[in-house]
Formats: C-alpha cells, sequence, structure tokens
C-alpha cells in the first residue's frame, strides 16, 4: 500500500455496531479499517450509541470521532430494523445528519465522504451534497427475485417483495436518488444488476464489489480444511427467520435428496419459524432440523462441526454469512444470481442455476446429494474458499482498496 496524507473522512454508517453481522458490522469495520489512515468522523444512529462507546472504553481509538444522530430514537425499540418504519426512519435520520454533517464541515474541513450504510439503491444519501468528493456504497436492492419463487413466501413476503419492487420504482423518481447518483465520484455495487439501476441514474463510475468481509473471530479460527465424515452430513444456514432469507427452500430441497442420515442446523430467530416448522413437518424432515438461537460464540462452534452451508436467499446483495462460512473452509450450497453470483467463487461451492422453482430445487438437492457423498470435494471446495478470503476478502484489504481510491480522489479533487 502506497504512503498515503492523513484525510479527514466522514463515514456516513446509519447502522454500526461492534460485534454485529450484516450492516451494523459493515458499518463498524469500515470505520475501524478507515480510522488505521485516516482522522474518520463516523456519522451513525445514536441507536447504537451504547455499544460503540462501551467497546470503545475497552479499545479506544483517537482516530474514531462518532457523531450521534438522534432522530425519534426514543421510538426505535418499536420500530425495530426491519420493515416499512425503519425506511421512513432512515429518511429523515438522513436530513438531520446532512445538517449537521454540513455545519461540522465548516469547522473541520472533511477531505472526503463515503456512504456505507443503509445501502439500498433507491434512497439516497444527502451527504452527497457537501462540496467534497462523495463515495457511494457498496450499495445493493436491485437483485431482482423470480416470479415462481416469490409465490412461495406467503403474505407476509409476498407483501414485502411487492414493498420493494415500489421502493425501486420510487427511486427513479426521487430527485435526491438521482443527484446522489450524479455526484458520486465513484458508487461501489453488490450486483451487475444493481450497478444497471444506478447507471441508470446518472452515474458514471461504478465497481461491483462484496459489501463485506470475515470478522476478526472467524478470520483467526484457520480452520484446518477436513474432509469430514462420510456417514452422517451437517448442513447449516445462518440468518434471520424472514420469507427472502429461502430456509423453506433448503428444507424441501433436504426432502427431495431423501439424505435420511443428513441434519440441517438453522441458526437465527425470526417470524418465519413457525411456517418453516410446518413446513418440515409437511415435507417429512421435522426430525433432521433443528433451530438454534444461540450467541455468535456459540454459532462458530456450531459452525466448525458443519460439512456444508446452505444460503437459499432469493436477492442477496452481499451476504455476510457466506463469506463467513468460506472464511471458515465450509463450501456453499447458493443460487446462481444477484450477489451470490459474485461472491461465491466457482471452486468454493455449487451455484445452483435458476428457471422454474421446482427444476431450481431438484439441482439444490442434487447439488447437497453430490457434496454429502464426496468428502474429498467438500475439502477441496473448502478449502478453495477460505483461500479466496484470505487473498482477496480481509477487512484490512477492503480498507487499502478504499485508501487508494481516496488518494485519487483527493488528488483529483484538488487538481480542480
Amino acid at each position: 500500500m502506497t504512503a498515503l496524507g492523513r484525510l479527514k473522512v466522514l463515514l456516513s454508517a446509519y447502522a454500526c455496531e461492534p460485534n454485529r453481522g450484516s450492516e451494523p458490522g459493515i458499518g463498524w469495520h469500515t470505520a475501524c479499517e478507515l480510522a488505521k489512515q485516516h482522522d474518520t468522523w463516523v456519522f451513525t444512529s445514536a441507536y447504537h450509541r451504547e455499544h460503540i462507546e462501551k467497546e470503545l472504553a475497552v479499545h479506544p481509538n483517537p482516530n474514531l470521532h462518532f457523531v450521534y444522530i438522534d432522530t425519534l430514537e426514543s421510538f426505535r425499540p418499536l420500530i425495530g430494523e426491519e420493515g416499512l418504519l425503519i425506511q421512513f426512519h432512515y429518511y429523515f435520520w438522513q436530513v438531520q445528519a446532512y445538517r449537521k454533517a454540513k455545519e461540522l464541515h465548516e469547522t473541520v474541513g472533511f477531505d472526503l465522504a463515503h456512504h456505507v450504510s443503509y445501502v439500498r439503491c433507491w434512497t439516497p444519501s444527502f451527504m452527497s451534497r457537501l462540496p467534497i468528493p462523495f463515495v457511494w456504497g457498496p450499495i445493493g436492492g436491485n437483485e431482482p427475485a423470480p416470479v415462481s419463487f416469490i409465490q412461495t413466501l406467503g403474505p407476509r413476503g409476498v407483501l414485502y417483495e411487492f414493498s420493494r419492487k415500489m421502493a425501486l420504482l420510487y427511486g427513479k423518481t426521487d430527485p435526491f436518488v438521482r443527484q446522489t447518483a450524479k455526484r458520486s465520484a465513484h458508487v461501489y455495487v453488490t450486483s451487475p444488476e444493481t450497478g444497471d439501476y444506478i447507471r441508470s441514474l446518472g452515474a458514471k463510475s461504478i465497481e461491483v464489489l462484496t459489501p463485506t468481509a470475515p470478522p476478526n473471530d472467524i478470520v483467526a479460527m484457520k480452520p484446518a480444511c477436513v474432509k469430514g465424515s462420510d456417514t452422517q452430513i451437517r448442513f447449516m444456514s445462518i440468518g434471520r427467520l424472514i420469507p427472502w432469507k429461502g430456509i423453506h427452500f433448503a428444507l424441501k430441497a433436504l426432502a427431495l435428496s431423501e439424505l435420511k442420515d443428513a441434519h440441517y442446523y438453522i441458526v437465527g430467530s425470526g417470524a418465519e419459524q413457525q411456517r418453516l416448522e410446518q413446513l418440515a413437518r409437511e415435507y417429512g424432515v421435522e426430525k433432521q432440523i433443528s433451530f438454534h438461537d444461540i450467541s455468535r460464540q456459540e454459532m462458530l462452534e456450531l459452525l466448525k462441526t458443519t460439512d456444508v452451508f446452505l444460503h437459499p436467499a432469493i436477492h442477496e446483495g452481499g451476504a455476510t454469512v457466506t463469506v463467513e462460512a468460506m472464511a471458515a473452509a465450509k463450501p456453499v450450497i447458493c443460487f446462481d444470481m444477484g450477489g451470490n453470483s459474485f461472491q461465491v467463487p466457482d471452486n468454493a461451492g455449487m451455484k445452483i442455476p435458476v428457471d422454474e422453482l421446482d427444476s431450481t430445487l431438484v439441482r439444490f438437492a442434487d447439488a447437497m446429494k453430490t457434496l454429502a457423498s464426496d468428502p474429498e470435494l467438500r475439502k477441496e471446495m473448502g478449502c478453495n474458499g477460505r483461500q479466496w478470503i484470505m487473498q482477496r476478502l480481509t477487512w484490512e484489504k477492503r480498507g487499502e482498496q478504499y485508501h487508494r481510491l481516496y488518494e485519487h480522489l483527493d488528488a483529483t479533487h484538488k487538481v480542480r
């Protein structure tokens, strides 16, 4: 990495929290990496303040400056982190965060702004209005789900997919979204499909980039690439139990595979669990599955004993869980669409081509049978995934990538 001058970076990270996955984890790890080279001001929701300050009390970082924006935070326990209400909260948070950033810019003099959370391509980042280079993303959200898949999601899932489609249409009419795209010096997107959406809004410099990397606790595992048992096979999925995560597809595929000695560990919690339990009974696999709402440390221990990781989500921009599974040397089975197509290398798992639902699930089941019957292939794919992660996709390497971009943008901006 070339030596860089220390910049004053504004990081917009609505979700930012230590020891978390998904977007809060992305916000936190990005902030920590940027602070290694730059003075970093992190604009985040006051919802995360307690956890951040507890972490900084143990591991202080003089290069990190948090700016907590409190927008109706007393209602956040009722709003949660999913659904329509959180989108309204996020939008108004953006307005207040921009006002504070504009005020602070007059005294701090930021060199560059970077927005990393939330990463919906249909919502703007008002930080792009500041008179400095602006980096947007990685952002996602335009990864389409096949119609035949959506029909299986149940009323809650169908409503979510309809809302998502309406949000994409609205995003194209929102002048602030278009302004964000046009003002962006560089846009990272999680899939080519989102890249097409952003390009249609006027963005010029676009690059596909996996939004996440494995946290240190997984990297430190240094798992051996063990070929595993050829008797009982252990499958595992991790994530919130919500319709679009597709756990019901994996249950159906397990039934189609007829792997009677297999066990499927489902780690997570959510409103979908009762429906999944009912489907497991209908498919005749209820004795082969178990649900686990457990701590992260317990999850890591369970992941160590797993043979194959299943990720049947239907529109994933960039999944932290698949990155963690590959870092733990576990082969991945997923649908070949959206961010999965870009994020999971061909030699680190089995990406299932998607067409009609029934034929797609048969192929998913066949992939499960293939890996169940071939310990050597599981070992090879697991090692390939681990090697790919360590060579290309650690937070340290992500930080270096951002630093190089910042150097280029800062130099270009100063010439102007």
